[in-house]
């Protein structure tokens, strides 16, 4: 998932909070972090107590397990994957792995028994997902799926050290079943779509003209691993058009923004627009308040 969808969905929830639709929770802990896994798989964890002895949890395995290796390189742990879809599972049979890695073709999921797993739209890529895509349900598989709760117990697991969860939208699921059984686990770790793009090349495209910036954005469909489906086109190219007002405004003032008229959403930006060392220039100013208008349609 690239970093242009995490920015679409940032600004929603900024949008969201800002109409009472979403809550905001503030950091509560900071820790050591280390950083594991190639550019394009890579993940932090907290390094403290990690070693030998130790069990992580890798949900959904796709073509990368540059950060299961790592893990098991940097402490000496054990990894448990789990992953049912055929490519993945085909990847991973061509590869050597150490004693440490163990693979598992099963799913992780919020019941015991089987799922229909549901492919990419984009053929070139392999991760499948419980949410149904009715453009590919046709090519649908069956496969075997437990609770994650159901796992531990029939691995003889007293608890999870690391948690790793890159499952296609079952996240919730699995969370679910942690809460509900109280699973010891001591570090969760989700992901957060920011390792395909540098702050940089954001930057750059948050400076292209609208037009550009959904061609650039249409482009991205072709990147392997992006998986940008075709109705999200629209909604990431306005997260990415509001994004110009971040650059200069912090986020209260885009709330604001948020909670205007269509036309004084407008008005506002001519006027930002005619200031001196604006990013936004008057004729872009219609475009910037439509894509206000595309993420407050969006559903909740």
């Amino acid at each position: 998932m690239s970093l242009v969808r995490s920015t679409y969905r940032r600004v929603q929830r900024s949008v969201q909070r800002a109409i009472g639709r979403d809550v905001r929770f503030p950091v509560q802990a900071r820790t050591r972090l280390a950083r594991h896994g190639s550019d394009a798989g890579e993940w932090w964890v907290c390094p403290d107590g990690l070693g030998a002895g130790c069990v992580a949890y890798s949900l959904g395995i796709g073509t990368d397990i540059t950060f299961d290796l790592s893990l098991i390189e940097a402490y000496g742990l054990t990894v448990h994957a789990f992953d049912p879809t055929p490519g993945a599972l085909a990847f991973v049979g061509g590869q050597k792995v150490p004693a440490g890695f163990v693979c598992h073709p099963i799913g992780v999921g919020g019941h015991d028994g089987t799922a229909t797993f549901f492919p990419p739209e984009n053929p070139n890529h392999i991760s499948h997902t419980l949410i149904e895509r009715r453009e590919t349900s046709a090519s649908a598989i069956q496969v075997e799926i437990r609770r994650l709760s159901t796992i531990m117990r029939d691995l003889d697991h007293q608890r999870i050290d690391v948690l790793k969860m890159d499952i296609e939208g079952a996240e919730y699921d699995v969370l679910d079943d942690i809460l509900e059984r109280g699973l010891p686990i001591r570090q969760i770790l989700t992901q957060n779509c920011i390792g395909c793009h540098t702050a940089r090349r954001l930057g750059a495209a948050a400076t292209l003209e609208p037009v550009q910036l959904q061609q650039a954005i249409e482009r991205m469909q072709t990147h392997p691993g992006a998986d940008i489906r075709p109705d999200e086109l629209e909604k990431i190219g306005a997260s990415m058009l509001v994004l110009r007002c971040a650059r200069c405004h912090d986020e209260a003032t885009v709330n604001l923004m948020v909670l205007k008229t269509q036309p004084e959403r407008l008005a506002t930006i001519r006027r930002m627009a005619a200031l001196p060392g604006s990013g936004v220039r008057p004729d872009q100013a219609v475009a910037i308040a439509n894509a206000f208008d595309t993420l407050l349609a969006l559903p909740h």
